[in-house]
């Protein structure tokens, strides 16, 4: 004789409410295999094997039209289209929140940095964005330039200086020049908050040049308030 499984017995057994038992039957999802005289509905083992598959396929974040397409269908290939889907559909999900989220550190920071808020439109906010991304990547290109500088010295003063004094004027002569074309693009993409005042400023090539770098940032100037301090780097205008 089968056993059979009230709608609360089954719920349990899978971990979820009573309620969400019946409206998959409500949604035509599992039907019980049977229903009492007293029109309570009773699940074979059959039942609750579907069930824990409904309960997966929910799991993994598919539709109940799409649930129900799986169970009537049944085949390998037809389950496997479902999951790709939904595998795509979560990676769009994963880019649209980053997005998100990239806005709102962008929004964040500035206000951090101006003590307001200046985006007025999404026109605006995607410009900043933008602006951001195209910092952060500068940045990377910053840091392996200035990497590759100190490694060429390195292996240039072992290489090049028991060469002879003419080798080695030529190769002080390049660095000298490489690092001026650091000092240039590091003015370039750079622009400084002035902790005080909020004031966002550019620097000449000489002052950027001479000025001492810290973990806090460039010792400057600020051309509003005249004070002097350590000063964030940032995104020009």
């Amino acid at each position: 004789m089968s056993k059979y499984y009230s709608s609360g017995e089954l719920a349990k057994m899978c971990k979820i409410t009573t309620r969400t038992v019946q409206f998959y039957d409500k949604e035509g999802l599992l039907k019980p295999s049977k229903v009492s005289e007293g029109g309570r509905r009773q699940y074979t083992e059959s039942d609750y094997i579907e069930l824990k598959c409904i309960c997966l396929y929910r799991s993994l974040g598919l539709s109940l039209n799409e649930i129900k397409q799986a169970l009537e269908n049944g085949s390998i290939e037809s389950i496997k289209v479902l999951i790709n889907e939904q595998s795509s559909k979560i990676d769009n999900d994963i880019f649209q929140l980053n997005q998100r989220k990239e806005r709102l550190c962008a929004i964040l920071e500035q206000i951090n940095q101006s003590g307001k808020l200046c985006v007025k439109s999404i026109d605006e906010l995607e410009s900043l964005t933008k602006k951001k991304q195209k910092y952060k990547k500068t940045n990377v290109m910053t840091v392996l330039w200035i990497l590759s500088y100190c490694l060429f010295l390195m292996l240039g003063s072992l290489i090049v200086m028991p060469m002879g004094d003419f080798i080695s004027v030529i190769f002080i002569a390049l660095a000298l020049v490489l690092l001026l074309a650091l000092v240039y693009w590091h003015k370039k993409v750079n622009a400084y908050i002035c902790p005080e005042c909020n004031n966002k400023f550019s620097i000449g090539f000489l002052n950027d040049l001479f000025s001492p770098n810290g973990l806090k940032g460039k010792y400057l100037k600020c051309p509003l308030c005249n004070t002097r301090s350590w000063c964030n780097e940032t995104y020009p205008d």
